[in-house]
This record gives C-alpha cells, structure tokens and sequence, in this order.
C-alpha cells in the first residue's frame, strides 16, 4: 500500500490575500520560478473557486441573518396571539379549571407578577437639633 501525501491540517485564515500575493508575483517572475507539477493557470482557478465559494457563503450567511430576524418577528406575533387566546380561556374557565391544562396552562397560578409583602408605612426620620 502506497503512502499517501499528509495534507496541512490547518491554514492561515487570509490564505486567500497570500494566494493573491503569490500568484502575481509569480507572474511577473515565471521564467525564473519554476513549479513542478503546478501551472499558474491551475492557480488561478483554484483561487477563483475558492473567492466565488467565499462569496456564496457571504451571501448565505446574510440570508439566514435576515430569515433570522423575520422569524423572530413572526413568532413573536404568534406568541401574542397565544396569549390572547390563553388569557381569553383563562377568563372562560376560570383559574382553577382544568380544562386550562389543554391550553397549557396550570390550573391554580395566578397571572401576573408576585404581590409585594407590605412592611407598613415608614415614616421619615426627623433630625434632631
């Protein structure tokens, strides 16, 4: 079984700027640097590919950024209108029904925030003379 060459694992993030740099000094010296196995031509493909997928991608991303943000607008439209229908079962039933629990509610819970515990009126100190 034959070896097979090890590839990098990992490249520098502005491989695509290096590339640039290399490939156009390599055409200004191609008599006197000589790739074996390689033609510029190839280079520039590859380079081409990889700056049309990089721009797809930007593309992409910015799509699921903007799908993103009107998702949230539409469940959150959605999220009231459960509410409503929520709170109108709620003022049907009652708050210890039952039937509460197949609007996915908890039958017994009081809506709203928590009541205050009151500590009785303060009154404001006075400074003595």
């Amino acid at each position: 079984m034959a070896k097979r060459k090890k590839k990098p694992r990992y490249f520098p993030r502005d491989v695509v700027d290096q590339a640039d740099l290399v490939l156009n000094s390599w055409k200004k010296h191609r008599n006197e640097v000589d790739v074996n196995g390689l033609s510029i031509q190839e280079l520039e493909t590859e380079l081409c590919d990889v700056k049309k997928l990089d721009n797809k991608m930007f593309r992409l991303q910015r799509e699921i950024k903007e799908m993103r943000k009107e998702s949230l607008l539409v469940k959150r439209e959605l999220y009231e209108k459960l509410q409503k229908v929520r709170n109108s079962a709620r003022a049907a039933f009652g708050l210890n029904d039952v039937r509460l629990t197949q609007f996915g509610l908890k039958p017994g819970v009081k809506r709203g925030r928590p009541s205050k515990t009151k500590t009785g009126k303060q009154l404001p100190l006075e400074l003595e003379e």
